[in-house]
């Protein structure tokens, strides 16, 4: 380099055809552009657009209505664990005609016309008690032939009768109780209940899904920025520097390192591409997009934010996340209601073990009305003596009784094993909320290492600027700087990129993403931008 920069100082003139002057020109155009794109971005802070795909994908993901199913089908289980307690409503009608031989000759005869109507309701309450109100009617006609006409005559004889029942069975030992008799349709209940919170988890579950893809295609836009920006700055510090090697002001040997430097990077951007399309397609397929729909995103107008989180140790303490954790999942709260649900199977199996007492209380009355002038209804009303009644007590005693008893083992194992499945649960998430928290805490020591490394390698390349221009540097010394400071910010963009899929993970874990379209709005942004939990909900 002394021979270059005796030959440098020896030079004379001035304007655009000094060698002294495009020598400067050129270390602009080397330095400026590098220094440039290390420099923080305007600030196009993710909002409303990570806002908008959240919404999108409430409102229209394939996979909502397999949920949305899958909660009918529970609703269609506890209806018809309810069907158990409806009323039946029985009717009975019927017309017959009998001649009944008196007489072994046969010619004494008697010939009955008779219609029988009744009407029934009975319904098991949930406590086990059976209700069955009921009515009867009957009209016979009765017409005597032969020798008995003699007795009764030849017209019919009109004999119209009702009864009306109230009777109640109450069970006394098995099936006692809405613990025992109810217990299907408290089962299906809570089931029902898991069933939603299974659909919230799961549509949460998507949500995270897009807001981790959505990071990941930002970060791969920033990345191809980046290349993109290093490209431009090769391709212009080639163009220079192949003047200045024309004109004899600058070794030839210069241009090798920089046209090494410009293929390196073109392959890189080259990849960059790729990796910008592939993100952009899972972003899409995260959403539920299929198709052409894949085609019409957009391209993130965002970056990635690079400052530091808002957060303190008081945010992220394991103990107060853990109690929000177990207040607001919704999977806690799903496999809590099965637990439940398990456990009422298990009260009513233990009831079906016992022998079955019933007690059977009847009371109603008896009408009669006789004659051609009697309508069919009148024996309701008339002659009506006093009340009927009647008690009693059934038991039932199965020897084996193996069907309840392995019903019993049957119940009070699954009940068992859906207890341990929420333990394990709650256990899973104080080991995912822990490694949660310590990779939150490792994140924001990268992201400020990453930035300081951005900071001391855009000084760097200003220092080999200088360095050039004082003819104590080389232009390969340049450009391994300047390589440098791109793998700089690229780390910055991963640091960052790690740091914002940390967050989201940990809103997820803590039950706080959004399972309803109407619950995503911008109070979702400082915690999963700025890790800020106590400006959520």
């Amino acid at each position: 380099m002394a021979p270059m920069k005796a030959r440098e100082g020896n030079c004379t003139g001035s304007g655009r055809s000094n060698p002294r002057f495009r020598f400067f020109v050129w270390i602009a155009a080397v330095v400026a552009p590098s220094v440039a794109s290390g420099a923080d971005p305007a600030p196009r802070v993710a909002g409303e657009e990570l806002l908008a795909a959240m919404r999108s994908t409430l409102d229209a993901h394939p996979l909502l209505g397999i949920y949305q199913r899958q909660v009918e089908i529970s609703r269609a289980d506890l209806a018809v664990a309810q069907s158990s307690f409806d009323h039946l409503v029985s009717l009975a009608l019927g017309r017959s005609h009998d001649i009944t031989p008196v007489t072994a000759g046969g010619e004494d005869t008697e010939t009955t016309d008779q219609t029988d109507l009744s009407l029934g309701v009975s319904r098991t309450l949930p406590w086990g008690m059976t209700v069955a109100p009921s009515v009867a009617l009957s009209r016979a006609s009765t017409t005597y032939g032969g020798s008995l006409t003699s007795l009764y005559g030849r017209l019919p004889i009109i004999s119209n009768t009702a009864s009306v029942d109230f009777g109640v069975a109450q069970p006394l030992l098995k099936g006692l109780g809405m613990k025992a008799s109810a217990g299907q349709m408290r089962s299906a209940s809570y089931s029902l209940k898991g069933a939603e919170f299974d659909a919230r988890y799961n549509q949460a579950s998507l949500v995270l899904i897009v807001i981790q893809r959505y990071w990941a295609l930002l970060a791969a836009v920033e990345r191809l920025e980046i290349l993109n920006e290093s490209e431009d700055r090769a391709s212009q510090l080639l163009k220079e520097t192949s003047v200045l090697v024309a004109a004899d002001e600058r070794p030839a040997a210069d241009l090798r390192a920089i046209e090494a430097s410009l293929a390196d990077t073109r392959v890189r951007v080259a990849q960059a591409q790729s990796a910008e399309f592939e993100a952009l397609n899972r972003y899409g397929a995260a959403m539920g997009l299929t198709g052409a729909d894949l085609t019409q995103i957009k391209r993130p107008s965002a970056v990635l934010m690079t400052g530091a989180l808002q957060v303190t140790d008081e945010s992220i303490d394991l103990e107060r996340l853990l109690e929000r954790a177990r207040a607001q999942r919704a999977d806690l709260q799903a496999q809590s209601e099965r637990v439940q649900g398990a456990a009422a199977l298990h009260t009513a199996a233990r009831h079906n073990v016992l022998p079955s007492l019933d007690l059977q209380l009847s009371v109603g009355y008896s009408g009669l009305a006789d004659g051609d002038d009697a309508s069919f209804f009148d024996p309701l009303r008339k002659d009506v003596e006093g009340f009927n009644g009647a008690l009693g007590l059934t038991l039932g005693l199965p020897i084996e009784n193996r069907a309840a008893r392995s019903d019993l083992w049957r119940q009070g194992a699954q009940y068992e094993v859906n207890r341990i499945q929420l333990a394990e649960l709650e256990r899973q998430l104080t080991v995912d909320l822990t490694v949660a928290t310590r990779a939150l805490e490792a994140s924001i020591a990268q992201v400020k290492g990453a930035n300081i490394g951005v900071e001391a390698y855009e000084a760097a390349v200003r220092s080999e600027g200088i360095k050039l221009r004082e003819g104590i540097s080389t232009i390969i010394d340049l450009v391994l700087t300047q390589d440098r400071l791109t793998s700089a910010r690229f780390v910055q963009v991963d640091a960052r990129l790690g740091q914002l899929q940390v967050l989201a993970q940990l809103a997820f874990l803590m039950g706080a993403l959004p399972s309803e379209p109407g619950d995503v709005s911008s109070s979702l942004l400082p915690l999963l931008l700025d890790g800020r939990w106590d400006e959520q909900g």
